[in-house]
């Protein structure tokens, strides 16, 4: 079963909203609930993403998940580390389990910085003036 759901992403100090479709599904455990994976498509664009959990802490407030994403025969694999804001608030820190997990699965590999502090202050404007999104 599809589901549909939207992610914004802020370029050149526009908000842009995704309009996406998803299937979950597990691709370590078969038959253990809740799913471990989701398959994602744009319904717009040409571009396929398959998001699979690769480790969550026990409080489910951080996870590090593989990703595999691609634009027409381009293939590009990579970790994503993903926190609640709660927790980007309360306590992250780079001795976390996340924090440590990623950088194993990262080991050798370039990894790319894209959430700065500033980012908060983007988030927390965008939920006062929703009126700044672009929808695609």
């Amino acid at each position: 079963m599809e589901h549909l759901f939207f992610r914004s992403y802020l370029k050149d100090a526009w908000w842009y909203t995704v309009e996406y479709k998803g299937t979950f599904f597990n691709i370590y455990n078969k038959s253990r609930l809740p799913f471990d994976s989701v398959a994602i498509r744009s319904t717009r664009y040409h571009k396929k993403t398959t998001e699979v959990l690769h480790y969550k802490n026990e409080n489910d407030t951080c996870a590090v998940f593989w990703v595999l994403s691609s634009t027409g025969y381009t293939l590009k694999p990579y970790y994503d580390l993903r926190m609640k804001d709660s927790y980007v608030k309360a306590k992250f820190s780079p001795r976390s389990d996340c924090w440590k997990e990623f950088k194993n699965v990262t080991e050798r590999r370039k990894t790319k910085q894209i959430y700065y502090k500033s980012c908060q202050y983007a988030v927390n404007k965008k939920l006062r003036e929703p009126t700044s999104t672009k929808l695609f």
